[in-house]
């Protein structure tokens, strides 16, 4: 089984986890790193909330929005409106998953060295662990790799709830809420099947007038599949729309996630400006855990990456923890890789609190529709 899975096609097949490659993209690196735990430590934005029975980790953010001025028309002496202070964003690491394997003594005695050998190499690239002083984890690390799935599936739910939660509004359809956070339809498909322009000038449009910085980051279904997927196949109209021409234009960096359909609405597509949203994981065993062993506990990590088709491999941290157990006749030790992570979606009136910016997250809803 072992050699079979090192042939091309038949390694380890995961789930499409659009959502949570989209809160990682590039373009949300330097967000992340604010984000992350270690560096909000080092700056002492790290903070542990108190009144929690486990302890909770949260990440001060503070920001400072543009504010309307009154204008005049003429030199006076008057007096003017005081500075205005930042407003602090708290972002609190709530989100916990984590599964559990054991393994007993004759499960060990079943593994044979050239199996270890062969599943070290199935997995190599794919998962590195760091826990000083345990032996075995080839296998074990296999192990994880099946299962793996499930947690990153979950956290993706997870995240993708938090995004949806956050869509603020468009002012393409008005400056009012809730009105403006409306999901408006917009053609993506003509009635033959052919792609339709009035998605890509909603993108375009979206873009301008909300000042986007970077590319949009869209997450969809099947259907916004299909649309960037014929999108690489367009060509000259006959009516004079130069088609390849306008989507070679078009910069879009594009997620799929089938749960969109299930959680926002049929056909819906999510768009974030970048720096809009993100995720990050906090290594419990490096800022709160700090020893590598406790009792018959010893505490480590791991890092999983994650290849999706048609789209860049992305990669978690996770904590790893391994038990040892001798309260019965033989001993067993239970494996528990865990992720706890937070999800920031930028507040409404981030950037102004005037003109319609106060209700504006950056994060927008559209529904794909076909002309008739």
């Amino acid at each position: 089984m072992a050699a079979i899975n090192l042939t091309l096609g038949n390694r380890k097949k995961f789930q499409n986890h659009g959502t949570l490659q989209a809160l990682r993209s590039p373009q949300v690196a330097a967000l992340i790193a604010e984000m992350n735990p270690i560096n909000a430590k080092n700056q002492n934005r790290l903070s542990i909330i108190q009144g929690q029975a486990t302890p909770q980790a949260r990440v001060q953010l503070n920001y400072r929005p543009q504010v309307e001025a009154s204008v005049d028309t003429s030199r006076t002496v008057a007096t003017g409106a005081n500075p205005v202070g930042a407003t602090s964003l708290n972002v609190d690491y709530n989100l916990h998953r984590e599964f559990k394997l054991t393994y007993r003594t004759v499960d060990l005695l079943a593994l044979e060295a050239e199996a270890e050998k062969y599943l070290e190499q199935v997995n190599a690239g794919s998962l590195s662990v760091n826990m000083p002083g345990f032996q075995l984890l080839s296998d074990m690390g296999d192990q994880t790799m099946r299962k793996i799935d499930s947690v990153f599936a979950s956290s993706n739910t997870a995240a993708l709830n938090a995004v949806i939660g956050a869509v603020g509004g468009n002012k393409l359809i008005g400056n009012t809420a809730p009105d403006n956070a409306a999901v408006p339809n917009v053609k993506g498909f003509k009635a033959d099947g052919s792609i339709h322009l009035d998605l890509h000038d909603w993108f375009a449009n979206l873009q301008t007038v909300h000042s986007f910085e970077g590319k949009p980051i869209v997450i969809g279904g099947l259907k916004a599949l299909n649309w960037f997927n014929r999108k690489g196949i367009v060509s000259a109209a006959s009516l004079g729309y130069d088609y390849a021409k306008a989507y070679d234009l078009l910069d879009v960096e594009f997620y799929y996630d089938p749960l969109v359909d299930t959680l926002s609405g049929q056909d819906h597509i999510i768009v974030l400006d970048p720096g809009a949203a993100c995720l990050e994981t906090i290594m419990e065993h490096q800022s709160i855990i700090s020893l590598p062993k406790v009792a018959n506990t010893t505490y480590g990590t791991v890092s999983v990456s994650v290849a999706q088709t048609g789209a860049p491999t992305f990669t978690l941290d996770m904590d790893l923890r391994v038990r040892e157990d001798d309260s019965t006749a033989y001993p067993s030790w239970t494996i528990t890789p865990s992720m706890k992570f937070g999800v920031f979606t930028r507040p409404a009136g981030f950037h102004k609190g005037y003109d319609g910016w106060d209700t504006v997250t950056g994060i927008f809803r559209a529904k794909i529709t076909n002309a008739t």
